[in-house]
């Protein structure tokens, strides 16, 4: 009996693979509904991108989005300025190196919140001496939305 049951389901999966239908339809000319490039990722606008130095370090920005960087002293809400850019580049792809900084360029940003990273453990053993040592360690960030990039004439 087992034996048979098993030949049943190999009789399952042999139908599972093969193809639903020979006959495929398909046409030259597509569909009115569908987009032009059905399938592939829709191509984003380029925007203006920078490199400024916050509290020095270094954070690659773009207008009109957030990121995180480390904590900055500043109540939420508040609109700050920069003018350490390192670099940066226009919508239509020209670019200004600074040396060491862009003269005229500034980024604007506005704090949006402050928090902390989940709990890091940090536990450091030597084995056979009995020393054990736990640690733990939560990075504390501050989330930024970039307003503008003000690049040079």
């Amino acid at each position: 009996m087992p034996a048979a049951k098993a030949s049943k389901s190999v009789d399952t999966a042999e139908k599972s693979l093969k193809p639903a239908s020979k006959t495929k339809k398909t046409s030259t000319q597509a569909s009115p509904s569908a987009s032009p490039s059905e399938g592939q990722a829709p191509e984003m606008a380029p925007k203006a991108t920078a490199i400024v130095s916050i509290s020095g370090k270094q954070y690659k920005v773009e207008a009109g989005r957030y990121t995180d960087i480390d904590l900055l002293d500043h109540p939420e809400n508040e609109t700050l300025t920069f003018d350490a850019v390192l670099w940066a580049s226009d919508a239509a792809g020209k670019s200004w190196l600074g040396a060491p900084t862009v003269a005229g360029a500034k980024v604007e940003l506005t704090i949006l919140k402050h928090w902390r990273d989940t709990k890091v453990i940090v536990f450091k053993y030597r084995c056979k001496k009995g020393t054990r040592k736990k640690n733990g360690h939560r990075q504390s960030y501050t989330r930024v939305m970039i307003n503008s990039i003000q690049l040079p004439a």
